[in-house]
Order: structure tokens, then sequence, then C-alpha cells
């Protein structure tokens, strides 16, 4: 397993590959190409040993945090640790102590993943999603 770069493939090939996982993932809220090209610099693929691209995530600086904005796993390749995989690698490699995410509140896989990782909620906002429904902020502080 490695975690790798967008760079090494062609920009379109990066996007619509996020675009299909998202749509296999996700029922809506998908990153559209703005938000790629925004977020280029800091988007990254999970391969597998075969190479074969199991998921993704994008996150962005703010202030004093690094937001984790966009994160999945191919629906075929989850309960195998590769969110882990992905998850340590974002918060060793990001150069932040504090991280911040936004989870929705019926995805009950993924909040768990946060908390076992350190993450606690600190807000909800309404109406986050398209489909209106809220999420849940989760922030972790590094000691």
């Amino acid at each position: 397993m490695q975690i790798v770069h967008v760079s090494g493939f062609k920009k379109e090939y990066a996007l619509n590959m996020i675009n299909i996982m998202e749509r296999i993932c996700f029922d809506g809220d998908f990153v559209t190409e703005d938000d790629f090209i925004n977020n280029y610099d800091r988007t990254y693929f999970l391969l597998d040993i075969l190479n074969d691209i199991v998921g993704y995530y994008m996150w962005y600086p703010e202030e004093d945090y690094a937001y984790l904005y966009s994160f999945a796993i191919d629906k075929y390749y989850q309960g195998n640790g590769y969110s882990k995989t992905m998850l340590e690698y974002f918060l060793a490699n990001s150069g932040y102590n504090r991280h911040c995410l936004h989870v929705r509140p019926d995805n009950n896989k993924a909040i768990q993943l946060y908390k076992n990782y350190g993450f606690i909620q600190t807000d909800t906002v309404d109406n986050f999603y398209e489909d209106g429904t809220s999420a849940i902020i989760m922030l972790k502080n590094e000691i």
C-alpha cells in the first residue's frame, strides 16, 4: 500500500477517478472541478499493492489547522484498514498540530474512526450538505 500525490496522474484522470469514487461512496455533495483545482496540491490517492486506486483525501490549510475537506475509500475496499492508513498519513504529513473535519451524523463508522484517533465533536452545522443534512464538526489537537 502506498499514498501518492495526484500529480503522478493526468489531472483529468485524477478528477475522473475521484468523481467515480464519490458516486460509489456518497449520495451527493461531490467534489467539483474547482474544488479539485483549488486543492490539487493537497490531494492524495491511496494505492493498493496492485496500484489500484482504493481511496483519496483532500485537505486545505486554515490559519492554525489542517481541514480534511474530502475523504473516501471505495466501498469495495472498505473494512481493510485503508481508512486508518490514509488518516494516519494525513495527520503525520499535513504539517499542522491541529486538524479539523466534517462528517455526516449518520456515518457512524467514520465518526468512530475519527474518535479513535482523538477527534472530538466541537460543533454541529445545520444544512451543511446539499440535501439539507447537518454536519458534525470534529477537531483534534496534538499535544
